[in-house]
């Protein structure tokens, strides 16, 4: 049980492409050639404003390959729109200036990220307020606190996914 529980908190977010080094490991093997950096994975909105969870979260996506664009209030993740399209959007629930499933109408309406995977973040993980992200057209929830491991195997599992209308609550 310990060894199965070591090896989910180890987990982190999978880079895509084959042969593209684990994020956790070192950058060089000592006395070995240099590794491949982790190939590009696309550009991510975080919107979260705990400063600590944002950077966790930042240094998480970034390793993993992603382009991350942080924000820490709905208005500022407004001017975080402008770009390239985004992948995923991850959105803190309880934000200074609103909720942050109220972003997602924002992203539909937008044709650059109306595609783009949305996971909504909440400590009030309860049936109406996930029904309402459901609603709105997240396809997951994540319940804080949450472990690293849990994330990234949420955002793996969610940009892996081909099935419009799931929705998940970790």
């Amino acid at each position: 049980m310990q060894e199965q529980r070591a090896a989910l908190d180890r987990r982190q977010l999978s880079p895509r492409a084959p042969g593209a080094r684990d994020p956790t490991s070192p950058a060089r093997p000592p006395g070995g050639p240099p590794s491949a950096p982790v190939p590009p994975r696309g550009r991510v909105l975080l919107l979260e404003d705990e400063p600590l969870i944002s950077r966790m979260l930042v240094r998480l996506l970034q390793r993993a390959g992603f382009e991350v664009s942080a924000a820490a209030s709905l208005r500022a993740a407004a001017e975080a729109l402008d770009g390239d399209p985004l992948q995923l959007a991850i959105l803190d629930e309880i934000l200074p200036d609103g909720a942050g499933s109220s972003f997602i109408a924002r992203l539909r309406a937008d044709p650059r990220h109306a595609e783009a995977r949305v996971v909504c973040c909440t400590g009030n993980a309860i049936p109406a307020v996930t029904g309402r992200m459901r609603e709105l057209g997240a396809q997951a929830c994540l319940s804080k606190p949450f472990a690293p491991a849990a994330f990234a195997g949420l955002i793996d599992d969610c940009l892996a996914e081909d099935l419009p209308g799931t929705f998940r609550v970790v």
